[in-house]
């Protein structure tokens, strides 16, 4: 695919952490790769020069955290990578049950 000018977008579930040196190994800017339950710092290190990355605020957050700590967790991922032209701040799994103060909080943190 890739020889062919295409673009994969993985949706990688759960934790790849033991894996993301298996995922290096892919030619360079063939990959959205776009993390669930993973380590963003070791994400970051170890792919974030090769790949688009999107990722990783948890469902749970989204449904049961605050919304003080899904900003916080939103700001720290969005300050991790703010280095990195090549992140989307996204959900992790999917956004279900949460409420709209939660979701501006959500988008806020890209607008800053």
């Amino acid at each position: 695919l890739y020889e062919e000018g295409i673009t994969s977008y993985l949706f990688i579930e759960g934790s790849y952490n033991t894996r993301l040196e298996n995922l290096a190994e892919m030619p360079e800017k063939s990959l959205v790769c776009h993390f669930d339950q993973t380590d963003m710092k070791r994400v970051k290190e170890v792919l974030s020069d090769k790949y688009i990355i999107a990722g990783n605020v948890p469902a749970s957050l989204m449904s049961v955290g605050s919304t003080d700590d899904l900003r916080a967790y939103c700001d720290n991922l969005v300050e991790l990578f703010s280095d990195t032209p090549a992140y989307i701040l996204a959900h992790g799994c999917y956004f279900e049950n949460t409420t709209d103060d939660k979701m501006r909080a959500f988008m806020d943190s890209v607008k800053k």
